[in-house]
């Protein structure tokens, strides 16, 4: 008997995944649609070629982005999960999913990106960025009074309050520069406050109210009273603008 040596799978590709924005009524069909990228949309371009009937998940080519539309709905664009690079030609789709190359403006790699609508929102999957060399991985909310970047080596999450913690806690023993203004944790710790001299924020796409980000262990959910953050332990914290909270 010939002994079979096992090899071991190869690890799995770190993802994003991101919820979009709530959907807005465009009208049914490709001619709703279109219209919709020209007026609301201000765009001079729509391209509707790959605009099939068959299919719950469409889209149109427009001067800001790929709109994608699902059921009469406008789900939002490409832009909206991060304006860091440009879709090529679709490489597979069926009728909620439809993948694309993405090339990255700062580095010029393509990555997989793949879109689903999911019967409320639209939800984008890619494989993470690369630290250092490609823009950081990142939030913010509408409000852009919170901001958050997402650490790869280690795993770890800060979010930054423009205004402020309220009430703002003690001052790091040995502190010299600011604290009182975001938490930190990683993908197994507890929340803790921290001293840096840098910023989270303007760091990353708009994450939609009611709209979640979920990577490397953490998940984010964005509601217009601030950001819920959680990690594989099921510590986290919330913070807003009036307070702040860490579990």
């Amino acid at each position: 008997m010939i002994a079979v040596v096992a090899v071991p799978a190869a690890p799995a590709a770190l993802v994003r995944v991101q919820e979009g924005r709530a959907s807005l009524k465009a009208g049914p069909g490709r001619v709703a649609a279109e219209r919709f990228v020209r007026t609301r949309m201000r765009s001079q371009q729509a391209d509707a070629s790959a605009w099939r009937a068959r299919f719950t998940l469409n889209w149109v080519v427009g001067d800001r982005g790929v709109a994608f539309f699902a059921l009469g709905r406008f789900l939002g664009t490409d832009q909206s999960f991060g304006a860091i690079g440009s879709l090529g030609g679709v490489q597979s789709r069926t009728t909620n999913e439809a993948s694309f190359p993405l090339t990255i403006s700062q580095s010029g790699r393509t990555i997989p990106i793949r879109f689903r609508w999911n019967g409320q929102r639209l939800i984008a999957s890619r494989p993470l960025l690369r630290a250092g060399s490609e823009p950081p991985e990142g939030l913010q909310l509408p409000s852009r009074n919170i901001g958050c970047i997402f650490g790869q080596a280690p795993p770890y999450l800060r979010c930054d309050v423009r205004t402020g913690l309220r009430p703002p806690p003690p001052r790091p023993k040995g502190c010299e520069q600011d604290w009182a203004y975001g938490l930190e944790m990683t993908a197994l710790s507890r929340p803790k406050t921290f001293c840096a001299g840098d910023t989270a924020l303007s760091a990353g796409p708009i994450l939609a109210y009611g709209a979640t980000l979920k990577l490397m262990g953490f998940n984010c959910l964005s509601e217009p009273t601030g950001v819920l953050c959680t990690n594989r332990n099921r510590h986290g914290f919330f913070l807003s603008r009036q307070r702040w909270q860490r579990f």
